[in-house]
């Protein structure tokens, strides 16, 4: 079952603007992707013991047996490749997944994703969404169904909270371009999340 923490919208954008600092170089599917999905995931308060399930073992459409990649029932599947795989094959075996799922099972999203490059594509609205992991925290809304219960756990903060969240986007996008990046990126913004957030840690 999953378990999360009340975290604020401003916290997660923040969270996220870390997450992918810290894995902005990331390229291998089969050494990296579990620890990518346990990271994202966190992002939203999500605790790691239960989380998702990876290597699903599942039908496909056509009766065939596969490996969800990772999958937690009824809000999210996804389908992970190396960089520069072909994300149009990654989708068609996602749909198959979804298509044969039970009802209580079926996810809100489909998502495919090669660490730098993501699609999302939400089922209730037949809407896809896509963009770059530099991205992602402009994009936190579309995963909010990560959050458990009926209502939504996400809450507004305060004004200064706000301008601290962009304000550190603000940031990691002019260290990245000023060649500022990798570890050394990775533990400068996540020591300045902490101190903004950690009362709501």
């Amino acid at each position: 079952m999953l378990k999360n923490m009340k975290i604020s919208k401003d916290a997660v954008r923040s969270k996220l603007a870390a997450f992918a600092a810290e894995w902005q170089d990331a390229t291998r599917e089969k050494q990296e992707a579990q620890q990518f999905w346990n990271a994202f995931c966190a992002c939203f308060g999500l605790n790691k013991r239960g989380m998702a399930l990876y290597e699903d073992k599942r039908k496909r459409l056509d009766n065939s047996t596969g490996f969800i990649d990772c999958f937690i029932p009824s809000k999210m599947l996804v389908e992970h490749k190396s960089a520069n795989k072909n994300l149009d094959d990654a989708k068609a075996q996602a749909i198959s997944y979804a298509q044969v799922l039970g009802e209580e099972e079926k996810p809100k999203l489909l998502v495919v994703c090669d660490f730098q490059n993501w699609r999302v594509w939400d089922l209730d609205t037949d809407t896809e969404t896509s963009f770059k992991l530099e991205d992602l925290p402009q994009h936190w809304e579309l995963f909010e169904v990560l959050q458990t219960g009926k209502k939504r756990v996400i809450v507004e903060e305060d004004e200064a909270n706000r301008k601290a969240a962009y304000a550190i986007a603000e940031l990691h996008e002019a260290l990245l371009r000023n060649r500022f990046d990798g570890k050394d990126l990775e533990v400068f913004l996540t020591r300045i999340v902490f101190c903004l957030f950690a009362d709501d840690t």
